[in-house]
């Protein structure tokens, strides 16, 4: 196959002066993930974790009573479908026609 047309080309985007990310003055040896981002978001993350060991019973029995309250709903919820099923066994046997064709 050739292809005789040509896809256009992208031109470069030109720079806009004060436009984007790259324009916010930094002091020198700061990038965007540096130590002391690191260290300050693994503070809150202690933190938070710190605050959720002191609160564990809360915690705990919040859930426990959550999962007791949705145990006892789903029981008590009348039954809206009933389902049934009838097997019926097969017309004509399966095996029986591969059989006759190997005999033969």
């Amino acid at each position: 196959m050739s292809f005789t047309g040509s896809a256009p080309v992208r031109q470069p985007a030109p720079d806009v002066p004060g436009a984007g990310p790259a324009s916010v003055p930094q002091e020198p040896g700061e990038g965007p993930f540096t130590a002391v981002d690191h260290q300050q978001a693994r503070g809150r993350s202690i933190a938070q974790m710190r605050l959720l060991w002191e609160h564990r019973r809360l915690l705990g029995r919040t859930t426990l009573y959550a999962l007791c309250g949705s145990v006892l709903l789903a029981f008590l919820i009348p039954v809206r479908y009933e389902a049934t099923t009838r097997l019926m066994p097969p017309d004509a046997p399966v095996g029986s026609g591969m059989l006759a064709a190997l005999s033969a």
